[in-house]
This record gives C-alpha cells, structure tokens and sequence, in this order.
C-alpha cells in the first residue's frame, strides 16, 4: 500500500505541467488500486479513483513603452520615435488582433522620410510622410516572454506629449493594463526678415513719401515680442 501511495503523488505533481492555461489550471488524477485490493473513498468507482482540483492563474498582460531619441528638438527638426512591446506570457506568442494605432500630439508629424521598421514577428509598420500617426499591422507576433519595436522618424513645431492609454494593444494573450507617455521637448525657431519700401521709386521735390517697413517670419515656429 506504501508503493501505491508514493506513485499516485509522484503522478500528481506531474499531471499540472502540460497546461497553458491563461486564467486557470485543472488537475485531473486517476489512480487504479492493485488488484485484490478494494477502496471504498469518496469519488471511486469499479476499483478507480478520480479527483479534480482548479486554481486560477493571474493573466500575464502585455505591456508598452516609448522613447524618443533625442528628446529635445529645434522646432522642425527630427527625432526616432520607438515603441516597445513586451509579452510577459511565458509560454505563448502575442499576436496582435487588431491594428496598433499611435496617434501624435498636435504638431507632431511623421517626417518627411519616416523610415519605418520593425523587429517583430510577420510585422509592418506603416508610417505615411507628414500624417500624425503610426500603425502596426494585426497579426504582428511577440515571442514568448520577449520583447520587440517598432521605430519611425518624426518631426514636430512644439513640445508633445505622445500618450499611449490603456487598451491600446489588443492581442490574443490580452491588452495593456497601463497607460505609457513619452515628453518631446521642442526649441522654437523663428526665421524673421524684414524689407522697406517707399509709396514711390522716383519722388520729386515736395513730395510726401510713405515707407512701409514689412516683418516677416518664415517658422516654423511663431515669434513673439
């Protein structure tokens, strides 16, 4: 009877290990007793024992971070946005189930040679000279326990911040608890001129001339007093 104790326990810490379960595990055990020996427990039946036990799992949620290299512009000038995704599922991929969309802040743009790229599984990115977005094709597959980016060239006229809010990452192992932000700081840039002109090129003795005196500024940024 020893032996047979031994091995149905043995047999019990092994049964959880081909479970992928995301949000619970059931272990089930059946132990048949030796021959000649009759067991009268609860839950057996014709010399068999079957007892099941479930316990939850907590989801292993994806998450997101974002950078910006450099972090401070001239209004204008360029900087590499990069999102990082990152499946903490041990186990499984995340695939993304629906398109990941960035939207920028106000002023801010894809420049005009964006340069997309991902390092993803079966990904793409796309990112459209002067669109104030990003979007990351569905299907887009995170390995497990790993992480990838996806990366492209912006531009922008005045301090932003990009912010990614919770949800915005649907993938077969579940979305983003968090929301994730990222500040680019922009110097304004003011290219100012200015020209004079008189009411006449070829006055005569007496004459009343008017100049006018013509400021202009070329930007991008607005030029305050």
């Amino acid at each position: 009877m020893l032996f047979g104790i031994l091995w149905a326990l043995l047999f019990v810490v092994a049964t959880p290990l081909t479970s992928f379960a995301q949000t619970q595990v059931t272990n089930t055990v059946t132990i048949s007793v030796p021959s000649g020996v009759t067991n009268t427990g609860a839950g057996c039946g014709s010399g068999t024992c079957t007892a099941a036990d479930s316990d939850p799992i907590t989801p292993s949620q994806p998450t997101i971070s974002k950078t910006f290299a450099p972090t401070t512009i001239n209004a204008g000038g360029t900087t590499l946005l990069v999102i990082t995704f990152t499946n903490t599922h041990q186990l499984v991929s995340a695939t993304f189930t629906s398109p990941f969309v960035d939207s920028y802040p106000i002023g801010m743009t894809n420049s005009s040679a964006p340069l997309p790229t991902t390092t993803c599984a079966n990904s793409s990115v796309l990112a459209t000279a002067s669109v104030a977005s990003l979007v990351v094709a569905s299907a887009t597959v995170i390995p497990p326990g790993a992480s990838c980016s996806v990366s492209a060239v912006v531009t922008s006229i005045q301090n932003g911040t990009n912010t990614l809010p919770a949800g915005s990452l649907t993938t077969s192992v579940g979305t983003n608890t968090a929301t994730v932000t990222a500040l680019l700081t922009v110097t304004p840039v003011a290219d100012l001129s200015i020209s004079k002109a008189a009411s006449s090129a070829t006055p005569v003795a007496g004459q009343v001339l008017t100049f006018t005196l013509v400021i202009s500024n070329a930007g991008p940024s607005a030029a305050n007093n």
